[in-house]
């Protein structure tokens, strides 16, 4: 199990810790979400290609539960995005 999975695991136990910005976005980087940070610096800007939407989170307040949430919903998607694709990449014979 990587850093970065078990540091999933301890936001999805405890969405309401004390999460540093730095280290959500090094867990988003490890699973492939791309990480913006739009030009007046407000926002992070979250997405990835398995998926459809945006998730923005703060990039300097600290993150409330409801992001920490919402990050982990899209991080497990993005996860079962990859395990689908995968799947259905190497079941296509052509």
């Amino acid at each position: 199990m990587s850093r970065a999975d078990k540091q999933l695991a301890a936001m999805k136990r405890s969405p309401d810790g004390d999460w540093p910005v730095e280290d959500v976005i090094g867990t988003c980087r490890f699973y492939g979400v791309r990480c913006v940070v739009p030009a007046d610096g407000a926002h992070y800007v979250l997405s990835h290609h398995l998926i459809d939407g945006l998730l923005t989170i703060p990039a300097t307040r600290p993150l409330k539960p409801f992001h920490v949430m919402l990050l982990v919903d899209l991080l497990e998607a993005v996860i079962e995005g990859k395990k689908w694709y995968a799947a259905t990449k190497s079941s296509l014979s052509f």
